[in-house]
């Protein structure tokens, strides 16, 4: 059902074979359903468990999962015709989106899952898509993400997945799904250009949302009090962000208070991380470092090190 909200948090035991059969054998199967979500199987003739934690949950005609092996093993992915799947791990040490990977009905993967490391998972029908060649889709991709521009969808996928207990409505989940095929678009579209970031727009709402950030920047901000200080609901402003930047107010108010932070650092080196990020209002520092490193390409201890050196 469009906009409609699936979540299952399932454990699953996973047996690990003996050294040889772990080397030539997956020890699981993902499949990416079209209509029922992901499953996993276990693969037979093994002798002792490992365990994945799997979130799973749909926004419009999307797909999602969020996946978390406590132990290190192998995955055989697989999908139906019609159907594309995004699998895109994340770094089990820095909480950062590690290499992409496209799977297609006539291309399966198998793929290598480290300990603690989690997959964002999203499955596509394939009529949204300009191109359903996988070997293309990943070329495109990896590409992108070695030269770190695909950071707008890496934004996008990492606030869908974030908090995956908390329901989303069907309004925002329309929101949200035009976000994510937009930012997907543009990726396959822009692989040949550099990489616009957050973008600009001189759109007066747009502009008026960035100032009264600014005015109020040191404060916990949300999206009905921007909505309410524009007169508009909080619909209009997500389809205004939606067509002018590609992205959703939430992802644009993290971004001027990663701006902010990053500039604090720089102007300030003698104050500590931890200060000038809960001044910002992020209170989970680590979850601040990930968003820092993917918007400016390194740490916040980095930037500071830098700034400090320059005022020796």
């Amino acid at each position: 059902m469009l906009g409609s909200y699936l979540h299952r948090s399932v454990d699953l035991a996973v047996n690990q074979g003996s050294d040889h059969q772990a080397l030539h054998s997956p020890l699981l199967q993902l499949f990416a359903c079209r209509d029922k979500g992901f499953f996993i199987d276990c693969a037979s003739g093994q002798n002792s468990d490992a365990r994945v934690r799997q979130n799973q949950w749909r926004i419009g005609d999307l797909q999602l999962a969020r996946l978390h092996f406590n132990r290190s093993c192998r995955v055989a992915i697989e999908c139906p015709d019609g159907i594309s799947l995004l699998v895109w791990p994340t770094d089990p040490f820095e909480n950062l989106l590690a290499q992409p990977h496209w799977v297609s009905h006539q291309q399966a993967l198998e793929l290598g899952a480290s300990a603690n490391q989690d997959w964002l998972c999203v499955a596509v029908n394939n009529q949204r898509l300009d191109m359903t060649d996988s070997s293309q889709l990943n070329r495109i991709f990896q590409q992108q993400w070695q030269q770190g521009r695909n950071q707008r969808l890496q934004f996008l996928l990492q606030s869908l997945c974030a908090e995956p207990d908390t329901p989303i409505s069907a309004s925002n989940s329309d929101c949200y799904q035009q976000l994510f095929y937009h930012a997907l678009w543009q990726s396959l579209q822009s692989h040949d250009s550099t990489s616009p970031g957050v973008g600009h727009s001189q759109h007066p709402r747009v502009q008026k949302v960035r100032a009264l950030l600014l005015q109020h920047i040191t404060e916990d901000i949300d999206v009905n009090w921007l909505a309410a200080q524009c007169d508009v609901s909080v619909k209009t402003l997500y389809n205004l962000f939606n067509k002018e930047l590609g992205i959703t107010p939430s992802v644009f108010i993290r971004c001027v208070k990663l701006q902010a932070a990053h500039d604090d650092i720089c102007n300030n080196p003698s104050q500590n991380i931890t200060h000038i990020a809960t001044r910002y209002g992020f209170t989970n520092l680590s979850r601040f470092a990930s968003y820092y490193r993917e918007r400016f390409g390194e740490s916040p201890s980095d930037t500071l090190r830098s700034s400090r050196s320059k005022n020796v």
